[in-house]
C-alpha cells in the first residue's frame, strides 16, 4: 500500500505528516526517532487505525519536512515548537503522545513546554 504525507503549513515551517485513523476516537501522535521519519511509524498506525486518529509527523529536516536547519544547542525545543505550531493549525488540543528513541526527547519537550 502506498501511503502519501500531508503538508501543513504552519507559521513555523512546512510539516509533512501522515494521517490515519478513525475521527472521534482518542487522537494520538507518534514522533519518530533520530535516522528514521514518520514511514517508521506506518506498520502501527495501520493496527491502531481503528481505535485511534493518528498523527505521525516528520520532524524538521527528516522526511518530507521542510529542511531548515536545527540549533544543536536547542534542538528537542525547536522539533517541540514546532510539533506545537502542527497541533495548533490541526486543532489538536488533547491528544496523546508517544515517541520512540530522540522521539521520546522531543514528546518530553512538548509536554514540558506545551502542556
Amino acid at each position: 500500500m502506498k501511503y502519501t504525507p500531508v503538508l501543513a503549513q504552519t507559521d513555523r515551517l512546512t510539516i509533512a505528516y501522515y494521517h490515519m485513523g478513525t475521527p472521534g476516537k482518542p487522537k494520538l501522535m507518534l514522533v519518530h526517532g533520530n535516522a528514521s521519519s514518520a514511514v517508521f511509524y506506518l506498520p502501527l498506525m495501520e493496527r491502531l487505525k481503528k481505535d485511534f486518529e493518528l498523527i505521525a509527523p516528520d520532524l524538521r529536516g527528516f522526511g518530507d519536512t521542510e529542511p531548515k536547519p536545527v540549533d544543536a544547542a536547542q534542538g528537542m525545543k525547536q522539533w517541540a515548537d514546532d510539533l506545537y505550531a502542527l497541533t495548533s493549525s490541526l486543532g489538536w488540543d488533547h491528544f496523546g503522545l508517544m515517541g520512540w528513541s530522540m522521539g521520546g526527547a522531543v514528546a518530553e519537550q512538548y509536554a514540558i513546554d506545551h502542556s
